[in-house]
């Protein structure tokens, strides 16, 4: 009989320590599934896909939790995004993660989607990976033999390419909280309304001082290089800036065309994309520093997603 799927082992295993002996067993030919969203895609894909089993991780309810641990947040992988959006913990403490949950998928999507199995996937435009630079996150990712931490920013190699190697699984996702003084925002570029995926989308976190003044920037693009990506050099020619100085502010901003290198496709040439990942950088940051008690939310556009 023929199948639309390729063939493949499944199993289903009950705790992290099952699931990683079971991934060192195979070296790199198993395959996780989460919440599928991705995979079940590339499983189409019969004449390409060459793993001999999949590893489904649903049971694992030790990698599901959204908490608090002192100054930090920590983030269990298997975490759905309608989770994150509806989590006590991150609107208290970065309800810039809820902002992206508000802003993924459609209902059925959210409550099916991981963060972890969003962040493995990898793509250039990844909500979470932009999101998450902007708060300076790390990764943990273990394997049964070894355990090992990186930042997000490290973590993606290209575009659907992650510093995932065999035998591992990313179990966590931390950060600190966000000092007092602190704002932050992500925008998004979506083709078309009934899609929820970026051509660009942008993060930015601002931490103000007394005086108005930028005492640190955090800034993301994604959609526009083959990796989501950190605008260090920006960040730090925006320090001991005043907010109402965007004369001097708007030409740095300007950098970031010299940074990024996306492609064209059918929804935008390569020139508009370079030209939507300044004006998303410079949106999300005047929303940064609107929430960081600068700006209204009116004059800081966070309402334009177009």
């Amino acid at each position: 009989m023929k199948t639309l799927l390729p063939q493949f082992d499944y199993v289903r295993p009950s705790s992290l320590d099952e699931a990683l002996r079971i991934l060192d067993r195979y070296d790199g030919q198993a395959e996780v599934l989460a919440g599928g969203t991705d995979l079940l895609v590339k499983l189409k894909d019969k004449l390409t896909y060459d793993k001999k089993i999949v590893v489904d991780i649903n049971r694992l309810k030790e990698l599901d939790y959204v908490r608090r641990v002192g100054d930090e947040v920590l983030v269990g992988a298997l975490t759905r995004v309608e989770t994150l959006y509806g989590s006590d913990v991150l609107r208290q403490t970065a309800p810039l993660l809820t902002e992206v949950g508000h802003e993924f998928g459609t209902w059925q999507i959210r409550n099916t989607a991981t963060i972890g199995g969003n962040l493995a996937n990898a793509s250039n435009s990844n909500d979470y990976g932009v999101a998450l630079m902007a708060l300076d996150a790390k990764l943990r990712i273990k394997s049964f033999r070894d355990e090992r931490t990186l930042s997000v920013e490290k973590f993606f190699l290209a575009n659907h390419k992650a510093d995932i190697r065999p035998g591992e699984l990313l179990v966590e996702v931390s950060f600190k909280v966000p000092a007092h003084g602190s704002g932050a925002a992500f925008l998004k570029m979506e083709g078309r309304e009934s899609s929820s995926y970026p051509i660009i989308n942008s993060a930015a976190l601002v931490r103000l001082n007394s005086k108005q003044e930028i005492e640190e920037a955090r800034l993301a693009v994604g959609g526009a290089a083959p990796t989501p990506i950190r605008l260090r050099s920006v960040e730090e020619k925006l320090r001991g800036l005043g907010l109402n100085d965007w004369e001097t502010i708007d030409p740095l901003l300007l950098e970031v065309k010299s940074h990024v290198n996306p492609s064209s496709t059918n929804a935008a040439s390569k020139r508009y994309k370079v030209e939507m990942a300044y004006v998303y950088l410079k949106r999300a940051i005047k929303a940064a520093a609107s929430r960081a008690g600068f700006l209204s939310e009116q004059r800081a556009g966070t309402g334009l997603r177009k």
